[in-house]
């Protein structure tokens, strides 16, 4: 069989049916392009009796296009990379901020020299933030595509929020007994911040980034590394899934009193107590995950004509 995948033309092949397939290339003669045509369709085993490689890459019919091969949205415009630390950190916190604040939204390719372009950097830190986003679990290498931003999973969010639930509650506890005047007071601003962002009718990408500055606040406070570097990827992947949880009103005003909640019992000095708070918001942003996903897939009803 050929190994060609259908909808996707070689590297090489062209469809503009008679012109030349690449301008570094230099043109055949006559005679041998005739006579490579004919052993080509000779060898052609995939598809129609007689057809090339070539058409078969090039003819497709759109239906199937659309199922075997979904078509990748462009990679947005991003701006130059600025600021200073090593030149792979910074790539990486780039894109993965983009990611996460839907910037670049789920299935959209993630082509290294595209990116290179847009960022001003070379290929290799591109290469190598990418390689980590796939490690993070924010990005996935596609068969026949490249890397691409992760499509969300619902029955692997199902799953990666009950182990977060357990985790963001040991973190809670531990930030309780570590917890000073100060830690305090910084918890307590992010949520005066968020409570802005609320009334000020922010945007989703604003406040799930206040959303995430809490929690990984907690995490530090726990102050231990190895529960950081358990969570953070979780929790990453968790806030991915947020843009489509976060689209009503409601979702954003809930997960602000559940942060208060964790906090007055932080304040409290009851590591128990912490702890029980923290998993109980983990446990309720799953439950409002399922019925944001059951909402979303339940069939649109048709009003009757009148």
């Amino acid at each position: 069989m050929s190994g060609l995948v259908p909808g996707l033309v070689p590297q090489g092949f062209s469809c503009s049916h008679g012109r030349k397939p690449l301008a570094a290339q230099s043109e055949p003669s006559r005679s041998h392009a005739v006579k490579s045509g004919r052993s080509a369709r000779r060898a052609a085993p995939t598809g129609r009796p007689g057809r090339t490689d070539r058409e078969i890459a090039c003819n497709i019919e759109p239906s199937r296009l659309s199922s075997e091969v979904p078509a990748m949205p462009p990679a947005p415009r991003l701006a130059p990379l600025t600021g200073e630390g090593l030149l792979a950190d910074r790539t990486y916190a780039a894109l993965k901020k983009a990611i996460l604040d839907n910037t670049l939204p789920p299935g959209t390719s993630l082509s290294v020299p595209e990116l290179a372009r847009q960022l001003d950097v070379s290929r290799s830190p591109v290469r190598e933030a990418v390689q980590r986003l796939i490690h993070d679990g924010l990005a996935t290498h596609a068969p026949h595509r490249g890397a691409e931003v992760s499509r969300v999973d619902i029955d692997d969010l199902r799953q990666l929020y009950v182990v977060r639930e357990q985790l963001e509650g040991l973190a809670a506890r531990l930030a309780t007994e570590h917890l000073d005047g100060d830690g305090l007071a910084q918890l307590r601003g992010i949520l005066a911040e968020h409570e802005a962002a609320l009334a000020a009718d922010a945007d989703n990408a604003a406040q799930i980034e206040l959303d995430m500055r809490f929690h990984r606040a907690v995490r530090e406070f726990a102050g231990n590394p190895h529960l950081l570097a358990a969570l953070e990827p979780i929790a990453g992947r968790s806030h991915f899934a947020l843009h489509s949880l976060w689209r009503g009103a409601e979702a954003p005003r809930l997960a602000l009193d559940e942060h208060r909640a964790v906090v007055d019992a932080m304040a409290s000095g009851d590591p128990e107590m912490a702890e029980a708070a923290a998993r109980r918001h983990i446990s309720r942003l799953r439950v409002r995950l399922g019925q944001a996903t059951a909402r979303e897939a339940a069939p649109r009803r048709l009003r009757p004509s009148s």
